[in-house]
């Protein structure tokens, strides 16, 4: 209780509604690349556990844990492949958690940490490049996915179905209002 004066519960609240917004947004993200195994409940147990423990035992109580783009990037790569593959989503997302573990406590163990200077700004640059163009290629259409919003001109487009019997429905002016508010809200 000696800590718990006003700056303490200020700071509390600052993380509290810095990363429950992020949290919920992503895990609604989770939610609808997964088909509901992971969702906005679980993200949130996930990063309070997560982040109770990071500030216990790393020693860094201000460090904010959370769920960031790219980890919604490789755990939709996880789940492609896991359902190519035939291989439940959660089976194949827990072993790869515990080979990262192994691998973090490894370069933990000999100290590999101390290469990450070697990375340059290039490097990451590149990285952060490559993150954009997944979400971009997501929000205006993968040639090879049905969604997207370029999908909006098609006049066949299931999103045009509901209203093919109204006559004064047009799937044109939907589809640029549509385009015009995707690359608005970008």
């Amino acid at each position: 209780m000696t800590n718990f004066n006003q700056k303490t519960i200020a700071v509390s609240l600052l993380i509290l509604i810095s990363i429950i917004p992020p949290t919920l947004a992503f895990g609604a993200s989770y939610g609808a690349m997964s088909n509901q195994k992971i969702g906005a409940i679980e993200t949130i147990l996930a990063t309070s556990w997560i982040g109770v423990a990071y500030s216990l035992i790393g020693g860094m109580p201000m460090c904010i844990i959370g769920s960031t783009g790219p980890a919604l990037a490789i755990s939709s790569a996880i789940n492609n492949i896991a359902e190519s593959a035939g291989v439940d989503y959660l089976s194949w997302n827990g072993w790869i958690s515990i080979w990262l573990a192994i691998y973090c406590c490894l370069a933990g163990f000999f100290d590999l940490t101390r290469y990450v200077r070697l990375a340059t700004r290039f490097t990451d640059e590149i990285f952060a490049l490559l993150i954009v163009a997944i979400f971009v290629m997501d929000a205006i259409g993968d040639p090879f996915s049905g969604s997207g919003l370029l999908r909006y001109l098609d006049p066949s487009h299931k999103s045009h179905s509901d209203y093919e019997d109204d006559a004064d429905y047009e799937y044109l002016s939907v589809a640029f209002l549509s385009i015009i508010m995707g690359f608005g809200t970008t």
